[in-house]
């Protein structure tokens, strides 16, 4: 039995820790997605007040069609769709890439621009690179069109996948938290709280490290943040062994005792 909770444990971890890599990747690559079109177009063809955007004033543009499998945007009747980007540059990008943008001179959201035949939320001019670990973004599109494909049908795609990703980032530490510990102690615990505090900290130094190697700013206090699990793993460790000894046992039982006694004056002064 104990064999078997710790395998269940092991799997959970591993199923929280992966989900978690989608939307790390994919919303710490600043203007970003996956190239969608490509198409080379003729300055000439391209509106004038655009064409005064242009830093540099070649005869042809790149103009990529990329879309964020993070964003949403809002469209009519109250429904929501990816946020959809224009890219004008010199250089070309495969379709089913995952981009972003460098050397960004130009980001605007547009509303009539009439540049390509498709619908578009925001107009970017710069140089399209490769995301930092944009293979396993372009890996994960790619399965989800051949499994498309295979049902002839398009009920799974990459932004469900980053959507479930999302949903880890935000409640899996807390989540993973509580279902370990009712699994092997059937209680929570005090270590619970720098255990949980420990593995958020963890996943913004996942997301801190993307960030650096695609260039973009990161904040202090995230920053501070990102390297908080350096102090509360150990602190997680030794208040769960103290936990587990009679002393430990007998003050959180003395503290539990005087928590009861401050809500019952709070609630008699209150008239609860």
């Amino acid at each position: 039995m104990a064999q078997n909770k710790k395998l269940i444990s092991i799997l959970i971890i591993i199923i929280y820790l992966v989900l978690l890599v989608p939307y790390i990747i994919a919303s710490n690559a600043g203007e970003s997605g996956v190239v969608i079109s490509n198409q080379r177009m003729d300055r000439s063809s391209l509106p004038s007040d655009v064409q005064d955007l242009l830093i540099y004033k070649n005869d042809s543009y790149n103009v990529i069609l990329i879309e964020d499998p993070v964003t949403d945007v809002s469209k009519l009747k109250g429904k929501t769709a990816k946020e959809r980007k224009v890219v004008l540059s010199k250089a070309t990008q495969d379709k089913g890439s995952f981009i972003r943008v460098d050397d960004l001179t130009t980001d605007i959201y547009v509303t009539s621009y009439s540049i390509i035949d498709q619908p578009f939320e925001k107009l970017i001019i710069g140089d399209p690179v490769s995301a930092e670990f944009g293979g396993v973004i372009e890996t994960i599109n790619s399965e989800m069109e051949q499994l498309n494909s295979y049902i002839s049908s398009d009920i799974f795609n990459l932004s469900e996948i980053v959507a479930v990703s999302k949903v880890d980032f935000l409640a899996g530490g807390l989540l993973v938290v509580l279902v370990l510990t009712i699994l092997f102690h059937r209680m929570v615990a005090l270590w619970n709280i720098p255990a949980i505090a420990t593995l958020y900290s963890f996943q913004s130094f996942l997301a801190i490290v993307v960030s650096f190697l695609n260039k973009l700013e990161v904040e202090g206090i995230s920053l501070m943040f990102g390297f908080l699990f350096i102090l509360t793993l150990p602190l997680t460790l030794w208040m769960k062994k103290y936990e587990e000894t009679e002393e430990g046992r007998q003050n959180i039982y003395k503290l539990y005792l005087k928590h009861n006694n401050i809500l019952s004056k709070i609630k008699h002064k209150f008239g609860m």
